[in-house]
């Protein structure tokens, strides 16, 4: 089981954390050493997240490697990098997908002010198909519309039902990691089951995904 942490107001890849029972990655810091690790040790259920913070570095670690302190360079092998390269424009895209896809929504049954709500969706879902424009960030598992000015204009029932489709939107993602990674022997591993747990304020301000193996 690996739970991935996005911390509070931060969307940088050194602040995203990796932990399972076994193994904890700072993904600036670990994120090819681990990949390593998990090639060693045969643990083909640790390989997808693996890879996927891998593709979260930059072109120029993913090439050239992270230097710890001690001096010695981690690299990943040539084949490992070109599948992070080549995965980094597939999760730009679904996370763009992702997030227009959570704000196709209308207001729920039982939305206390229906046309407030109306007009915040009809509104965000019209500037996410206008603007030429994204953030060219691969981590499509994060989860900042919760946190977004949009979400907090809606009352909190139509919070609630933004926040469970961003949970079914990334579901889907993680389902398809391992074919967005595109790397042949994670083809039978596309059965996972993944968790939001509560934090702080209810379903809208969800943090910890978990994936396990079913």
């Amino acid at each position: 089981m690996w739970k991935v942490a996005p911390v509070h107001g931060e969307i940088r890849p050194r602040v995203l954390s990796l932990s399972s029972p076994v193994l904890v990655v700072d993904v600036e810091r670990d994120a090819i050493r681990a990949v390593n690790v998990v090639r060693l040790s045969g643990d083909t259920l640790m390989l997808p997240i693996s890879l996927y913070l891998c593709a979260l570095l930059d072109p120029v670690t993913i090439v050239s490697g992270i230097e710890p302190n001690n001096g010695q360079c981690d690299r990943l092998t040539d084949t490992d990098a070109l599948l992070c390269l080549d995965a980094r424009a597939t999760l730009m895209l679904r996370r763009v997908k992702r997030i227009q896809r959570t704000w196709l929504m209308e207001p729920v049954d039982d939305c206390v002010d229906s046309y407030r709500c109306a007009k915040v969706l009809n509104s965000t879902q019209r500037s996410h198909l206008t603007n030429r424009d994204f953030v060219a960030w691969s981590h499509v598992l994060f989860l900042p519309i919760t946190n977004s000015k949009d979400h907090r204009k809606l009352c909190k029932v139509c919070q609630k039902g933004v926040a469970a489709r961003e949970l079914e939107e990334l579901r889907y993602a993680w389902k398809q990691l391992p074919s967005d990674l595109d790397y042949p022997f994670l083809a039978g591993m596309r059965r996972f089951h993944v968790s939001c747990s509560e934090s702080g304020r209810g379903t809208s301000r969800c943090r910890w995904y978990i994936l396990e193996q079913v």
